[in-house]
């Protein structure tokens, strides 16, 4: 008898209490390392526990798919009452279910969108939109290679939702709510299975907009390519349909805005497989004829060149070829607490990938590549993003996920003589269903459908599609054509027995288990701000968060001490000088919009050359900076005082130095005040002239302590009597020294030789000693040997002089 029940085995029973075990196991540890770095000081330690506790949770659920498969071998049919109770049983409800799932998404990403900055990648969106805004064109008044859909988006978040961080974070929320909703509408009509369907819409998001929770070019390339590929298996399913094609041609659009890394390849391959197919050639030409001209007349909207767009792409194209360092990015630089965090995180989603590549193997070689090619070119798609990006290697894998599972889509969703793909008995219609419904019922099998006969299916089909809804498992079993006694499949499969049904159960759970440890994984990622983390710890991610910025064009957002005093101190600047033209160094970009000042033009978004620009085009670059003759040039410093030069080339530095002077006193920031350094004022005009500068900068700023100590050492040294003034160079010194917290030898040393010129040659010999003491401690050989003879001057009572001042 078809429904009789066969004993369990010894065996069997041993595995599921092993993998119960396993499942308190690591739902305990995950439960448990979540609460112990909430309780904890924020620090390293803790936000790896808080990210591995995610993690372990979601084994651990994704565990309990497997051990219920195992009981649906034993015969006993697994059901969701859970899931039921939730609404999953009604297509209402299930479509309220996605609304509300949809809802959720927005709250966690403005959540985690308003906890932490990144001053390199949120700098980059920040930028990007606020030069749209101001009227500037990509490629025409700047370089840029992003893709047009980065910074597109960027403007159209500030234009609909005013100049804001929150802005990004709120527009970011509403492209993930879309894409989710389209997403879980394909994947219903794709796989016929609404809860596979739901968790692999959350699964791309969790691991895409969400896990980045911000306005970021590779994130929203990934979730733009899963819906491609979900699109283009559809329209090989039911090219016919109407919805389909559409959703093909917008997606196809959207796809090609994005980053070329992945949508030119997976554009590529899965057009070739269209091309290769006599039943879809005609089809894929008008569609995506269709598209191009779609995304053509979208470029021309927006005043963009599709010309232009193509050379910014070519230009920076050798940046691929750096595959051993895009890859492997800043992980050989971490510890190995942190490394290990990311095996873990990796290497699960990799392996679940290659086993179900693997199970797609079953339809054997000629099934494979003829009906699962577009699940191919998704893990194929993943490949050279995971080679060039320096990315969160999540975030490149999602477009395998999608296709891994659509590799294994015939493995599971078919309905069988009243059952699902993993066995259970199939809740019965008691009313008949729409011709929209039951094309809904059924299982799209690639390969299957042809261009005319996608809208009408064959009588036999429907006949056997309709004994889904006929009441119980026996009923049905009776009905299943038989040869020699043993069931098969009806006219759309191959020969298979009611033996092999668990099977497929078993494949369908390894996928939903797969799927909730990858929503836990995105979600921990998430909440832990840990893709802000990989842009650099300091810059400016902290693990103590503040509370949130009361006003400006950051309000709303937490962040940590560095970045609130590095913006105060910004602040504060700007408004003693709001006419004075400014250039922002690295990680800065964001202030132009954030301070409303004019974003530089023919400069790129950020000095990274070969990424932002070609490198060719450098030199030019640097002339155009120069020739602005901006009355500022700032820089970030961390908290040891090192000034953040990223990327910028030692002869750009030399020749911004030839033309500015440093300023030390500020925490946070390096600034340089444009005005040629003290040598060139003397060579080019003697001492007089270098003091009617320097004197007219401190009228600017009466607080720059390098401009400061040239003028006094130039009072202080000079060889000819009426140029020096001894107790104006005690003051300017002191006051420079006072600005630098008495921590530059250069500027001690200058008090050291003021002194000496006013007599006062005990206070010369301690200053200089602390400014001997400063520069051996800095190991500067030149500086050392002058301070000594400086030295030895001040012990003799002998004031210093530079005979080569004129």
């Amino acid at each position: 008898m078809v429904g009789s029940v066969a004993p369990q085995p010894r065996s069997l029973a041993i595995q599921s209490r092993l993998l119960w075990a396993a499942i308190v196991v690591l739902g305990g540890c995950g439960a448990a390392g979540i609460g112990a770095s909430l309780a904890a000081a924020p620090g390293a330690g803790p936000h790896r526990e808080f990210i591995i506790g995610f993690v372990l949770v979601g084994w651990a659920f994704g565990l309990t798919q497997i051990t219920k498969s195992k009981h649906s071998v034993q015969g006993r049919p697994v059901t969701l009452p859970s899931l039921k109770r939730l609404g999953l049983t009604g297509g209402w409800r299930f479509s309220l279910l996605a609304v509300l799932s949809g809802l959720a998404l927005v709250l966690l990403i403005l959540w985690c969108g308003m906890r932490q900055f990144g001053g390199t990648d949120h700098g980059f969106a920040v930028d990007t939109g606020w030069r749209l805004v101001q009227g500037q064109r990509p490629y025409l008044d700047f370089p840029c290679t992003v893709p047009p859909a980065f910074f597109l988006g960027a403007g159209y978040a500030f234009e609909l939702f005013g100049m804001s961080w929150r802005a990004l974070i709120l527009f970011t929320s509403l492209v993930s709510v879309a894409n989710f909703l389209w997403s879980v509408w394909l994947c219903v009509r794709l796989f016929g299975d609404r809860i596979v369907s739901l968790l692999l819409a959350l699964a791309v998001q969790c691991l895409t907009l969400v896990l980045a929770s911000g306005w970021l070019y590779n994130p929203i390339t990934s979730a733009g390519a899963c819906v491609f590929l979900l699109s283009a298996a559809l329209l090989w399913s039911r090219p016919g349909d109407i919805g389909a094609r559409i959703s093909y041609v917008i997606s196809l659009v959207l796809l090609a805005l994005l980053k070329p890394n992945m949508a030119g390849v997976l554009i590529a391959l899965i057009s070739l497989r269209y091309f290769c197919s006599r039943q879809h050639r005609l089809l894929a030409v008008l569609l995506s004829g269709a598209g191009f001209a779609l995304f053509l007349l979208f470029l021309s909207l927006n005043h963009l060149s599709f010309l232009d767009l193509l050379k910014s792409y070519i230009s920076v194209a050798s940046h691929a070829s750096s595959v051993t360092k895009n890859a492997v990015g800043s992980y050989p630089n971490m510890t190995w607490p942190d490394l290990s965090l990311y095996l873990l995180l990796y290497l699960p989603p990799v392996i679940g990938i290659l086993l179900l590549a693997k199970s797609g193997l079953r339809q054997g070689l000629r099934g494979f590549f003829a009906q699962s090619w577009i699940g191919i070119c998704g893990i194929v798609g993943s490949i050279n993003p995971l080679m060039t990006n320096g990315e969160c290697k999540l975030v490149d894998l999602v477009p395998a996920l999608v296709g891994a599972v659509l590799l294994a889509r015939p493995l599971f969703h078919e309905p069988l003589n009243g059952l699902d793909g993993g066995g259970r008995e199939m809740a019965s219609s008691p009313r008949s269903s729409s011709p929209d419904e039951e094309r809904e019922k059924q299982p799209a099998l690639a390969g299957q459908c042809v261009f005319k006969g996608a809208r009408a299916r064959s009588k036999k089909l429907r006949a056997f599609e309709g004994r889904h809804d006929a009441g119980s498992s026996h009923a049905n079993a009776e009905r299943l054509p038989s040869k020699g006694g043993t069931p098969v499949r009806g006219p759309i499969g191959r020969t298979k027995s009611l033996a092999a049904l668990p099977a497929a159960g078993d494949r369908r759970s390894w996928v939903i288990g797969l799927l909730l440890a990858a929503i836990f994984a995105g979600t921990g990622m998430a909440l832990s701000r840990d893709r802000v983390r990989m842009i650099g710890y300091g810059a400016f991610f902290e693990y103590e968060l503040q509370p949130p910025l009361a006003g400006g064009f950051f309000k709303g957002l937490r962040t940590g001490p560095n970045f609130r005093e590095t913006l105060a101190q910004m602040s504060q600047l700007l408004a003693k000088a709001p006419d004075t033209s400014v250039f922002f160094g690295p990680r800065l970009e964001w202030a132009y919009a954030a301070f409303r000042r004019p974003s530089p033009l023919n400069q790129p978004i950020c000095w990274d050359p070969g990424v932002m620009f070609a490198t060719t085009e450098g030199g030019d670059l640097v002339d155009s900076l120069l020739k602005k003759r901006y009355d500022l040039i700032i820089f970030r410093r961390d908290d040891s005082g090192t000034a953040d030069f990223s990327f910028w080339a030692f002869n750009m530095l030399q020749a911004v130095a030839a033309d500015y002077i440093a300023d030390l006193h500020h925490t946070h920031l390096l600034l340089g005040v444009r005005g040629k350094l003290t040598g060139a004022l003397l060579s080019q005009g003697g001492a007089k002239y270098a003091i009617s500068e320097l004197r007219a900068i401190l009228t600017r700023d009466p607080d720059l302590p390098g401009v400061l100590a040239d003028l006094a050492l130039i009072l202080s040294v000079h060889p000819q009597v009426e140029i020096r003034d001894g107790a104006q160079a005690v003051r300017l010194a002191k006051r420079a020294c006072e600005l630098t917290h008495y921590k530059e030898a250069t500027i001690v040393g200058t008090l050291g030789v003021a002194y000496a010129e006013v007599g006062r040659f005990e206070d010369a010999v301690a200053n200089g000693e602390k400014a001997l003491e400063l520069a051996q401690a800095a190991r500067q050989k030149e500086q050392v040997a002058l301070y000594e003879e400086q030295v030895r001057f001040f012990k003799a009572r002998v004031p210093y002089r530079d005979t080569s001042m004129r």
